[in-house]
């Protein structure tokens, strides 16, 4: 092979060199960003999952605030109508001492009720206990009907009622239609949903006009934590609610206050 020849075979030879170098320095670049690309990514999954773990182990901790929350002070609450649910005649008569007695009484009847259809029920619930009445109009009933001497001899059994229990009220809503009821249904639907009211005992099965508020929980899990306290004169649509009915016959009258006071024997 002439020199001519092999030198344009060593030409060649640069040429493709040269190319190859190029190739591969090119090839070597895409590898390069393909790389910073991919430690971007991972640099980028790392700070998303640190992030949402940050995230999760927030919300975990709000959750077990919550629950603890939900866990803390747990009550049970019993609204009711003191115009329809009176309690015995010998209770209010012996004044203070039956209004002492009408609430270490309810409170147990309470407590005893709770713990019978919920094993997590234990004596550190509390009790709470509204009842909510027209008590000018009610002392002048039960004068009226002979169950006390005055009107004023109702205070003395509220007094104590209050006082023997610290979470026990007697609440008066004065005169005027269905002051009583309005409030029984907002203290309900206040009550109803919250977590740590773990049941609600509800007396005021006389009045239909409750029956719209209660209605709606029929078939819900509220349902399981509501029971009917029937003192007398259940109306009709309540049984169909299916909620567990009670009763106190020791605490209330089964009957309503009579029109009149009773006859004197000849």
């Amino acid at each position: 092979m002439s020199f001519k020849a092999q030198l344009d075979a060593c030409h060649q030879s640069d040429l493709r060199r040269e190319a190859l170098c190029r190739d591969l320095l090119l090839h070597y670049e895409k590898l390069e960003s393909a790389y910073h690309e991919k430690c971007t990514d991972y640099d980028n999954e790392v700070e998303s999952r640190r992030r949402w773990q940050q995230e999760a182990n927030a919300c975990r901790e709000v959750a077990n605030s919550a629950r603890l929350s939900m866990e803390s002070n747990p009550f049970v609450l019993a609204l009711i109508d003191g115009d329809g649910a009176v309690f015995t005649d010998a209770l209010v008569k012996a004044g203070a001492e039956g209004g002492s007695d009408a609430a270490h009484k309810l409170n147990m009847e309470i407590r005893n009720h709770v713990q019978s259809i919920n094993e997590a029920a234990g004596s550190h619930w509390s009790i709470m206990v509204n009842i909510y009445a027209n008590l000018e109009g009610l002392a002048k009933k039960l004068t009226a009907c002979g169950i006390i001497k005055a009107p004023g001899e109702l205070n003395a059994f509220i007094r104590a009622f209050s006082l023997n229990q610290s979470l026990f009220n007697f609440i008066d809503v004065g005169s005027g239609k269905e002051r009583a009821d309005h409030k029984i249904k907002e203290m309900f639907r206040l009550f109803v949903h919250n977590q740590q009211c773990k049941h609600i005992i509800f007396g005021g099965c006389h009045d239909n006009g409750y029956l719209p508020n209660l209605d709606p929980y029929k078939r819900t899990e509220a349902a399981s934590r509501i029971s009917l306290l029937e003192t007398y004169r259940v109306q009709p649509g309540f049984g169909a609610l299916n909620f567990r009915i009670i009763s106190f016959p020791d605490l209330f009258r089964s009957e309503p206050l009579p029109e009149r006071p009773p006859m004197p024997s000849p």
